[in-house]
This record gives C-alpha cells, sequence and structure tokens, in this order.
C-alpha cells in the first residue's frame, strides 16, 4: 500500500464512524464510507490503466467528489496536478512527458460515483456503482514514500508559476506539525473556503486523513450563505485569508448574530491592522491563529491558542518544531536577533524541489522563501516584506508591506496593494490601489493618508477601486495591479 492508503487505513480503525466528507450537492460520508468509496474508485481507475508514477491532472472544484477522485489516485501513488478548471489543460500537460491525462467530476450536482477521464484523445467515463461491495476494495499498489506525488503550482502573484513537488512523506509530515498549534482535533468541523488546487487548500484535505475531522463544502461562497451554511452545520473551524475574514465579521455585525460553535482558525497569506484582527475575534467570538508558510513548504511559523492576542496580532508565530530556520543578509550571512534578514529553511516537509532543473534548494537542503522578517524577544517571527518588493525612492529603500500596513491604520481604508512604478522625478515611486470601506470621501482619505504617512511613502498615484484584483488562489494580483498603475 501507499503511505496515503496506509494512513487513511489507520484513521478507519480509529474514528470509523466519525463524519469526514460533508457536500450538500452529494451528501456526508463518515471517514469509513469515504475510505470504501475511494479504494472502490481506485480499483477501477487501477483497471483503467493507471499505475504508480504517472502522473494526472484534475481539474480541481472545491467540492467533496474533487476531494474523492484525489484520494483514489494518491492510493494508486499516481502524481496527481492539482489545476484550476480555468487553466488550458493542453499547456499543463506539456510540462511534463508523465503527464498523460486529465480527470474531472462528470457532473457536480449529482453524480458523486462518475468521473470523465480524457487520455490519448479518448474521453471515458469511469463509474463506481457499488459502495458497499467488499470485493471492490483496493489491496493496494507499493510506491516509495518519498517519491512525487502532488504537484501544485504557486500562486504567481508576482509573475510567472512554478510547479512545486511534493510526497506523501512530506505533505503528512506538514500535517502532524500542523496538528499542534492550529489545535484542531477530531472533535472539529472545518470549512473549505480556499481552492483546492492552491497549496492551503491542499492541505486542509490532506490533514483529515491523520487528524480526523470533518471538511465540510459550501455551495457558495456568497457572505450570508457562509453564515448560515456555517451556522446549520455547525462549523468550529474557519481558515481563510484576512481580508474575508474581516467581511465576515463586518456581515455578521450588520446581521447581529452569531455563528456559536466557531472557536478557532488559521489566519494567513496577507498582512492585517491589529485593530481588525482584535474586531474579527470579538466579532466572531473566535481565536485567529496566524500562520506563514509558503507552497514549497506549507507552514514555517504558527501560533497556537497559548499565544497572547497581542502576540496573535502582531506576529506570525514561532518556528514549527523540526524546521530549521536561518535569517540571512545578502551575502548570505546570518543576522543578530531583532534584526532584519531573508528567511530560509530546511525541514522534513520541504517541498521535493521545483519541476525543471532549478531545485529551489541549496546544497545544504535550505530553501530561500524570498520573505525578509526578524525575530523578536519570544522568537516570534515578524514578516516585514518580500525581498523583491522594495521601492527604491530617490536612493531610499522603502518596503511595500510597511505603506500596506501604514494604509490599513487609515480610517475609511478596507484593503488595498501598494507596487512600485517609473516616476520622472524619484526614479522608482509607490503607487496604491484602495478599497474604502463605506465608499467614504476620498478626499479626507487622501488627506488622511498624507497625515498617516510619512512624506516619502506618500504614493504618486492612488486609484479608488470596488475591489482588488485577485489570483484563484485569492491573494492579490499584484502583476495585474502593477499594469494597471503603470
Amino acid at each position: 500500500m501507499t503511505l496515503f492508503q496506509k494512513t487513511f487505513l489507520e484513521r478507519v480503525e480509529h474514528q470509523s464512524k466519525n463524519a469526514l466528507l460533508e457536500d450538500d450537492r452529494i451528501g456526508d460520508f463518515t471517514i469509513e464510507e469515504t475510505y470504501h468509496l475511494v479504494s472502490s474508485l481506485a480499483k477501477r481507475l487501477y483497471e483503467f490503466g493507471y499505475r504508480p508514477g504517472e502522473a494526472v491532472i484534475i481539474k480541481a472544484t472545491r467540492s467533496a467528489s474533487t476531494t474523492i477522485l484525489f484520494y483514489a489516485f494518491q492510493f494508486l501513488g499516481v502524481i496527481t496536478v492539482l489545476a484550476d478548471s480555468r487553466q488550458d489543460a493542453k499547456a499543463l500537460s506539456s510540462l511534463d512527458p508523465r503527464i498523460n491525462s486529465l480527470a474531472y467530476q462528470k457532473d457536480e450536482a449529482n453524480a458523486i460515483t462518475e468521473w470523465t477521464i480524457e487520455r490519448n484523445e479518448e474521453s471515458t467515463l469511469i463509474k463506481v456503482p457499488d459502495l458497499d461491495a467488499e470485493q471492490s476494495d483496493f489491496p493496494g499498489v507499493e510506491r516509495i514514500p518519498s517519491s512525487d506525488a502532488v504537484w501544485v503550482f504557486t500562486s504567481g502573484s508576482e509573475g510567472q508559476f512554478k510547479v512545486v513537488r511534493h510526497s506523501q512523506e512530506t505533505l503528512f509530515s506538514h500535517c502532524r506539525r500542523y496538528a499542534g498549534p492550529s489545535s484542531c482535533d477530531e472533535t472539529d468541523r472545518g470549512i473549505v473556503m480556499i481552492p483546492l488546487y492552491h497549496v492551503f487548500g491542499l492541505a486542509l484535505i490532506y490533514i483529515p486523513i491523520v487528524v480526523g475531522f470533518a471538511i465540510c463544502f459550501p455551495s457558495s461562497l456568497e457572505l450570508d450563505d457562509i453564515i448560515d451554511y456555517a451556522i446549520r452545520k455547525r462549523i468550529t473551524y474557519f481558515d481563510t485569508v484576512p481580508s474575508f475574514h474581516y467581511l465576515l465579521a463586518k456581515r455578521v455585525k450588520e446581521r447581529n448574530i452569531k455563528i456559536p460553535s466557531l472557536r478557532n482558525g488559521l489566519i494567513g497569506g496577507a498582512p492585517i491592522e491589529a485593530t481588525r484582527f482584535k474586531e474579527i475575534e470579538e466579532t466572531l467570538g473566535m481565536k485567529l491563529l496566524p500562520v506563514y508558510g509558503a507552497s514549497e513548504i506549507i507552514t514555517i511559523a504558527a501560533l497556537g491558542q497559548e499565544g497572547s492576542q497581542e502576540r496573535r496580532r502582531t506576529t506570525v508565530g514561532q518556528i514549527i518544531p523540526d524546521t530549521e530556520m536561518r535569517l540571512v543578509d545578502e551575502n548570505g550571512n546570518e543576522v543578530d536577533k531583532g534584526e532584519p534578514g531573508e528567511i530560509v529553511v530546511r525541514s522534513p516537509s520541504l517541498m521535493l524541489g521545483y519541476l525543471g532543473k532549478d531545485t529551489g534548494i541549496d546544497e545544504e537542503g535550505y530553501f530561500a522563501t524570498g520573505d525578509i522578517g526578524y525575530l523578536d524577544e519570544n522568537n516570534d517571527l515578524h514578516i516585514t516584506g518580500r525581498k523583491k518588493q522594495i521601492i527604491i525612492r530617490n536612493g531610499n529603500n522603502l518596503s511595500i508591506a510597511e505603506i500596506e500596513k501604514r494604509l490599513l491604520e487609515v480610517e475609511g481604508i478596507l484593503s488595498c496593494c501598494v507596487v512600485g512604478r517609473a516616476s520622472e522625478t524619484s526614479g522608482e515611486a509607490p503607487a496604491a490601489m484602495i478599497v474604502l470601506k463605506d465608499k467614504e470621501n476620498q478626499t479626507d482619505v487622501q488627506a488622511e493618508i498624507e497625515k498617516k504617512l510619512p512624506k516619502i511613502m506618500w504614493p504618486e498615484r492612488i486609484e479608488f477601486v470596488s475591489s482588488l484584483p485577485l489570483l484563484p488562489s485569492g491573494k492579490v494580483d499584484r502583476v495585474q495591479i502593477k499594469k494597471l498603475l503603470a
């Protein structure tokens, strides 16, 4: 058996009747029911001709059906490429000769047991007709746990995406490290808000196999629908990006209701202003647990419930156990505590490398994140910006992250993105795209910006918009914004 199937079977033996997948479109499944369905599908795919080591693209929808299909390929040791359904499948197939097919759900609304396989220019429908037949269980195949298992794309927020190679070993290593600071256990019920082709979406469907909690798939991402779904499904765990946490809290306050079951939720992927962090916690009645990671190593640092609110709203937490971190200057020398440096890490959950010649890992096994940060007296990590996100204005290095942080402190600003643009007078200057909270007067906000920010940080151009352009991962599309503000 593959490591994934063995781990799943252990979970069945411990908690067979616990809920695992819940999706109103297709129904609810216990851990045992999910295992038998996945095992049956794995057997059908094996009979169809899939073997360990080849690769398949899954057009990933945020659904239990995509999750079951993904699990089945992990049983088989088939390298699974999770892709946005809008991506060009032919272009993705050219990335590597091991990619020889495309798989996706036939009918998201009705056919949980039917999936379409496109292979050799032919389309085949794979069905699992009898979920209870013991003879349909898949006995398993052998696959080295450190072999390629999942290829996931970086967000591409600063340009061209890369393909990150993970093994079942690196992914399960992440899950076990995640469980502690995330404070989740088998009693939790998480809601899947993040696309499954994003690395944090991948993590959210991998970790229940280790921890045993239920993951729930809402059919709509409208705020009111999410609130009603969370109440009905008794969601305890809510992971998402800061902007969505804030919008959710704002809507809950407007409706004057509560989501009584909410307890915890990871927050990461973007900076959040301290008072806004406090407002989210107080409105939603939950603890936000900061997390910092990347596609290449899913969680690098996190802070659990034991951290005070002051620490949780101002840092990304402490380094995950067994993760080694260095903070280095431009010459690769380690900096003193409290001094900013580039974050480089080594960990059992670090990727195998990028697809292609550039592995992204140095000779000592370290990965350079490109993020700049420092450690405080508690050994909590603070992120101050990206190595490449520096604007040089009249010879002065300005941190984009610091400018954005100060803008978020301005009353009336809901969200923002700062980029550098060519300037005739300064060489380079900040430009900002800003979303206002409640359509306040732009002139007043402009005046407040000039009060809050030192003159050298003033954006040379400000564009007020109703929403920021986003990538499918939910991150701000800085490349697009840079083009729009050029």
